[in-house]
């Protein structure tokens, strides 16, 4: 664990700050969300609190909308102005679990008021931009997730079961199936770490058997491999058999909640083949050879909760 965050820090992070990737060296509240998340889970509170509050003080924050901006350069100019639910989501969730509970209800405050909230469905668009108004549809299905999970870190448990209830209408066969976030051209289908995701936020406001049954789905149905890793993505009988550290990562969490140790522990073993001996890190999916740092600390998180039989909210 050691040497992956020492790599992390001293190749991926300059002033607490930690960039998407080497191919992509931006700023972006889904990294630094949840990596400072899972610093938090792994007893690094003060580190994490630290990095939230660099955060908060750069150009990525928008003091006036109080959200963060979606792609900001290291050296502060914005790339992406764009305000999306995903990636503030997961920046509140870093501020409710730093202690930073003012900063973090802020943002899901700012949400709700955005244009991004659906009052009639009670769900959550993708992200809108602030210069031109426009608003991304999208319902993404994972935005909404990380939104529930960081209204429980937030004590609003209420408003997080609320959401769940709304985003039920979105099943298929008892699991969420969502859109693509990047790429409009694929089918709609169900993802492995939207299932761990939602399972996570059942259990946010004990609601242990929805979270117990939408995981035993999940490993019943063609995404489970027989090598205990799950697949990314099942559209009707097609399976993307793509590995990620991502999805993985979040599925042993999910199941070392539930205090399924065994098939965490498959995960975590499968996920070896994904580890990079010589450069110390885990890679993004089996088909490529891009680092990310927020993988790589949920792929901690993961191995370390199996250790100590305990599991992040």
């Amino acid at each position: 664990m050691k040497n992956i965050l020492e790599t992390l820090r001293a190749q991926y992070s300059k002033d607490g700050l930690y960039i998407l990737s080497k191919e992509q060296p931006t700023l972006c509240p889904h990294v630094n969300g949840l990596i400072n998340a899972c610093l938090c889970a792994l007893g690094l509170e003060e580190e994490a609190r630290s990095n939230m509050m660099h955060y908060l003080a750069s150009s990525a924050y928008d003091s006036q909308t109080r959200l963060f901006h979606k792609e900001v350069t290291p050296n502060g100019e914005i790339k992406s102005a764009d305000f999306n639910t995903c990636k503030n989501a997961l920046a509140a969730l870093a501020m409710c679990s730093t202690g930073l509970h003012n900063d973090g209800a802020r943002i899901l405050d700012s949400l709700k008021e955005s244009p991004v909230y659906d009052p009639v469905s009670g769900l959550y668009h993708r992200e809108y931009n602030p210069i031109t108004s426009e608003v991304n549809q999208k319902i993404i299905i994972q935005s909404n997730l990380w939104m529930a999970i960081a209204q429980n870190r937030a004590g609003r448990n209420n408003e997080a079961k609320q959401l769940m209830g709304a985003l039920e209408e979105k099943r298929s066969g008892g699991l969420f199936i969502s859109e693509e976030c990047l790429n409009p051209t694929r089918d709609p289908g169900i993802f492995s770490d939207d299932q761990a995701l939602a399972s996570i936020a059942y259990l946010g406001f004990g609601d242990t058997a929805k979270a117990e049954n939408i995981m035993h789905r999940i490993i019943s149905s063609p995404l489970y491999r027989t090598d205990g890793l799950f697949s990314r993505k099942m559209t009707g009988r097609d399976v993307d058999e793509t590995i990620s550290t991502y999805k993985n990562g979040l599925a042993a969490i999910a199941l070392t909640k539930l205090r399924h140790f065994a098939h965490a522990s498959r995960i975590i073993n499968g996920l070896e083949g994904l580890y990079d001996k010589q450069v110390g890190l885990y890679r993004q999916t089996n088909h490529d050879t891009i680092f990310s740092p927020d993988n790589n600390l949920l792929a901690l998180v993961a191995r370390s909760s199996i250790a100590s039989r305990n599991a992040f909210q």
